[in-house]
């Protein structure tokens, strides 16, 4: 079963997005209606949901509250909810193609809130977020990802004053990322591969010499300066394997390996060189310019690597853990 890893507070991975208005839109009347009007403002968010092949990994918290344009004389309860008919034409007009998310996924605290008699808003807010259920979170792996359209959904009281609610719309993109972050080669459970025979690396940069990166000598190693490089390493046959090294060793420093795996590398793998899948991005090195290992949550099996590394690149060595 995996374990879900709630990340409350990182606001870097939860892009919110508020639509601003002026009092005067925020408090509208309507001419030759007696009675409260209740709405809500648009608090439309996204929220990155990474799945792991051992836990979700996820950072869902948001809120919002209702007003009403005039003091009502009796309390007003509202009830907030998710409708899902407006997926469907939000896809049409941003061209995407969310999913609903399954039953039971989306928890709500105070659904139901209250505008009290004589006030012209809620004292409490509807907070949404995920569940805690590790399977229900799994079970979001649509590569489209998923929206949560929140409106009003009931007004009860003050002589039924109506809703003029805005829709939020919350967007679920979902990651999938086989890298684990922050740990060293001691959490993997391979054995460093010694033989490279048969082994070849490609790049996509004219005349640049990528054959010392299969040769086991992380001394013979090559610098790319201020371009992105792509490399594709061929094993020769498929390999089970949980980690990748990529390092090098300067001349003046005999036992010193540094690390080639810079931050925002891109790791995919392929059977055929043809179609590829993606293993995960690097976050963080242990060095300046890079980690000099990745280690995965899972073991995978591949013939081909492929590494798409930012800005600078010095490497003389790439090699993997073999599982077995």
């Amino acid at each position: 079963m995996k374990t879900n890893i709630s990340l409350i507070g990182l606001v870097a991975s939860a892009a919110i997005l508020f639509t601003g208005c002026s009092d005067d839109e925020k408090m509208p009347d309507f001419p030759g209606n007696p009675n409260p009007i209740v709405f809500t403002g648009d608090n439309s968010a996204t929220f990155k949901i990474t799945q792991t092949p051992v836990s979700t990994i996820q950072t869902v918290e948001w809120s919002i509250g209702v007003k009403s344009n005039k003091a009502p004389k009796s309390d007003v309860r509202v009830t907030m909810g998710i409708d899902n008919s407006l997926i469907a034409a939000y896809n049409a007009e941003h061209k995407t193609n969310y999913q609903a998310v399954p039953a039971g996924v989306v928890v709500f605290e105070n659904q139901v809130m209250t505008i009290p008699a004589g006030e012209r808003e809620s004292v409490e807010e509807t907070k949404m977020k995920l569940t805690e259920d590790s399977e229900l979170l799994a079970s979001l792996n649509s590569t489209d990802g998923y929206l949560v359209p929140v409106t009003v959904t009931g007004v009860e009281g003050a002589q039924l004053a109506v809703s003029r609610s805005s829709v939020s719309y919350i967007a679920l993109p979902i990651v999938f990322d086989n890298v684990q972050q922050g740990v060293g080669i001691e959490a993997a459970t391979g054995t460093a591969v010694n033989d490279h025979t048969g082994w070849f690396c490609n790049t996509n940069i004219e005349g640049f010499d990528a054959s010392t990166f299969v040769d086991g000598d992380p001394a013979t190693y090559t610098t790319s300066y201020n371009s992105d490089i792509e490399l594709v390493v061929d094993m020769g046959r498929e390999y089970n394997f949980d980690a990748i090294e990529a390092c090098y060793q300067e001349p003046w420093g005999q036992k010193l390996i540094r690390g080639s795996l810079s931050e925002g590398t891109d790791i995919s793998i392929s059977s055929d060189s043809k179609s590829w899948v993606t293993v995960g991005t690097v976050k963080s090195g242990t060095f300046k310019y890079g980690t000099q290992f990745v280690v995965l949550y899972a073991p995978i099996k591949a013939r081909y690597i492929r590494l798409n590394i930012p800005n600078k690149f010095q490497c003389g060595s790439i090699n993997i853990y073999e599982t077995k």
